[in-house]
């Protein structure tokens, strides 16, 4: 054979024999990683230390992407890593939810290659940890501003307000969200973070609980509670006064008012729909009367026809019934019961010298309304003035008229007899009295007759002869006149 001498006789040499070394330095181009597919890309150098040329020079990382490992810069173009020749390689990394519940990415690369003698030569790199960012999620306890509980109402707070990643506001569009429905009906937590109550919903406060997790980071998550406060509508039970209106007794009225037209719910007028009505304490019957009645079914005021004049009271409550017991309000009804009154006090006197009674007519208005077309109706007397006239109330007023006498009556000393007054009010219905000695009674009106007897006797005689011859024996015949001259038989 031929030697390193080119002699092919035996010769001395010396052989170095060297042992390959390979230096593979391995480093991120960042520092940490925060969501899921987020990229880590490596740098990887490898250096021949040896001395000896190292072939078919291979990097292998585990933890790279397929197809990521990349060459870079280094090579002469002979494909041969030379001693101290540095070739550069780049990979990428992928982040994978188990990187994320690891908190980190931990890795080294590997390099393989072969001597010039085809002994295989391997190195691996340092190891690089790459670390998860800070990305801690922070749901915080909602207190939604109070609603109306009669109106259908959405929050204009959402939940995610006060939620933060990483010390910063949340993102909602980066979020999972899964609420937990309300226990109470018509209480919805939307999945925009807002909360709807619908109108009808029971006052109270309500509580439920929602979690919102990262979507590129789905084990990321955290939990916190919703609470609102549901309130009731504002409920005003208006005193009623009918007094203005007031009711005849005569006439009463199956309608007067209902109860529900002032008051308020929700600043609306309620309906027996929306409110229950109860009656407290109903009207203190007057005489032991009838009394006004409040019809807690639908709100309606009566009085019925003979219910005593006087004035009346109610005690009612409505109460929301979306809230029956709590949500509540009182009012009082008063009514004014009227009834139209007269009285008659007939009083007379005799004059001998006209032989006429005149009778006063004193008629007063007793009752709570103005009377209309006064008459008074004598059956002795057809002459009675006024024939009509009116009286305010507590008004009096008299007629006059006048009366002969019959010769029964002359005899009896006395004329007895009655009248009567009349007059409407203003339902048009008739109020009417006999007369009396007072206004508190109907005994007949007694008037005295002064009584004069009285006679006249007329005597004269008729002789039966010549008078002028007159003798005894002759006849003389009297006649004697008796007058009644008084005014009684």
């Amino acid at each position: 054979m031929t030697d390193a001498c080119n002699n092919t006789s035996n010769c001395t040499f010396k052989v170095k024999v060297v042992s390959p070394d390979i230096a593979v330095v391995k480093s991120a181009t960042v520092s940490a990683f925060n969501v899921i597919g987020d990229v880590i890309t490596y740098e990887i150098s490898v250096t021949n230390n040896s001395g000896a040329n190292i072939n078919n020079v291979t990097v292998v990382d585990g933890n790279a992407d397929a197809g990521s490992i990349e060459y870079v810069s280094g090579d002469d173009g002979d494909n041969i890593l030379e001693n101290n020749e540095t070739w550069k390689y780049k990979a990428k990394h992928t982040v994978t939810q188990n990187d994320l519940d690891a908190k980190k990415v931990t890795n080294t690369a590997s390099v393989t290659g072969s001597d010039d003698n085809g002994n295989p030569v391997t190195s691996d790199s340092n190891e690089v940890i790459v670390t998860l960012d800070s990305n801690d999620i922070d749901a915080v306890d909602d207190n939604m501003e109070s609603v109306n509980g009669a109106e259908k109402t959405t929050t204009t707070k959402k939940v995610f307000d006060n939620d933060t990643l990483n010390g910063v506001a949340v993102d909602p569009s980066k979020l999972d969200f899964t609420p937990t429905p309300f226990t109470q009906s018509g209480i919805t937590l939307n999945a925009n973070g807002t909360v709807t109550v619908e109108a009808g919903t029971p006052a109270g406060t309500y509580t439920t609980t929602y979690k919102i997790c990262e979507k590129l980071n789905p084990n990321n998550c955290d939990e916190a509670e919703v609470t609102i406060n549901v309130g009731a509508p504002a409920i005003k039970a208006e005193d009623d006064d009918f007094t203005t209106t007031p009711v005849n007794t005569v006439v009463g009225n199956a309608n007067l008012g209902n109860v529900l037209d002032n008051d308020k719910l929700n600043n609306e007028k309620p309906t027996t729909s929306d409110v229950t009505i109860t009656v407290e304490k109903g009207a203190t019957p007057i005489n032991g009367g009838t009394v006004p009645v409040l019809d807690s079914s639908t709100g309606n005021v009566s009085v019925a026809k003979g219910t005593p004049a006087g004035t009346y009271t109610i005690t009612y409550k409505i109460c929301d019934n979306i809230n029956p017991t709590t949500n509540c309000d009182d009012a009082v009804v008063t009514v004014v019961v009227k009834k139209a009154g007269i009285a008659l006090v007939k009083t007379g006197s005799y004059d001998k010298n006209t032989k006429k009674v005149t009778y006063t007519f004193t008629v007063k208005n007793t009752g709570d309304y103005v009377l209309t077309d006064v008459k008074v109706t004598d059956p002795k007397v057809t002459n009675v003035t006024p024939a009509t006239m009116s009286l305010a109330v507590g008004e009096t007023k008299n007629f006059t008229g006048s009366y002969i006498p019959t010769q029964d009556e002359l005899d009896a000393g006395q004329v007895t007899n009655t009248a009567v007054v009349t007059g409407n009010d203003p339902d048009g219905e008739e109020v009417k009295d006999t007369s009396g000695t007072a206004e508190d009674n109907d005994d007949p009106t007694i008037t005295p007759l002064d009584q004069e007897p009285k006679i006249a006797l007329v005597k004269t005689g008729d002789y039966q002869g010549d008078a002028s011859k007159a003798k005894v024996g002759d006849e003389i015949v009297y006649s004697f006149a008796v007058k009644n001259t008084g005014n009684v038989t």
